[in-house]
């Protein structure tokens, strides 16, 4: 069995608690380090465990794939210096949770980015606050604790129409109320410490790519 597999006795998904990964061959260590094989190099990087949990979580999302992560800052810090370099501006609802707020203003500032407020239940705001500079629309499913619900379909309409992509934080929705990708959203952002989680005991987090942006 290659290491990367999971056992399909198992009734529940075994955890693996190995840092790393060892192969049979140096070649076969060689082609995993190159991406030109699947397998696991490092935990930090992927595990049989995370991979689990990506690949439902991509499902659940309808997403081309999933990159699990330590909290659900992480994977909006992940996606946003994965979209932004120095001069971009992200433009963001400004009822949104207040620790993506302090990252975007206080962290990403520093870096040189710029972060335009607008109301996130006010469509034409969008619209009107984009510039030459915008590079990221950034909204949550049901704002917290602004309590705003944007109209998804329409911000993906506006910034598909300038090449932007929609990053959508559906944390307060989840999988099990809605699916952002049907209403447009090209990233999807969870804190899975809340409802995917189900028990608040384990920090965790995770972005979807969900297919529908054309990153070339």
């Amino acid at each position: 069995m290659d290491n990367h597999d999971i056992p399909q006795t198992a009734a529940a998904t075994p955890i693996h608690q190995a840092a790393s990964y060892a192969y049979t061959t140096a070649q076969e260590l060689a082609d995993v380090f190159s991406g030109h094989a699947p397998g696991h190099i490092y935990t930090r990087i992927s595990g049989p465990t995370t991979l689990v949990l990506e690949r439902r979580l991509a499902e659940l999302e309808g997403g081309l794939g999933c990159i699990a992560t330590a909290s659900g800052m992480a994977a909006i810090s992940a996606v946003m210096t994965g979209l932004l370099r120095s001069g971009d501006e992200i433009l963001t609802a400004s009822g949104i949770f207040g620790g993506t707020i302090s990252l975007f203003k206080n962290v990403l500032s520093r870096f040189g980015v710029t972060t335009r407020l607008v109301s996130g239940g006010d469509t034409e705001q969008f619209r009107s606050a984009i510039t030459p500079a915008t590079r990221a629309f950034f909204v949550e499913t049901i704002s917290n604790p602004g309590m705003d619900v944007p109209d998804l379909p329409a911000l993906a309409e506006i910034a598909h129409a300038r090449r932007i992509p929609l990053v959508v934080d559906s944390t307060l929705t989840s999988p099990a109320l809605i699916r952002p990708k049907d209403f447009g959203a090209d990233i999807v952002v969870h804190s899975t410490t809340k409802y995917i989680n189900g028990h608040g005991t384990a920090i965790g987090g995770a972005l979807i790519d969900t297919g529908r942006y054309d990153w070339a």
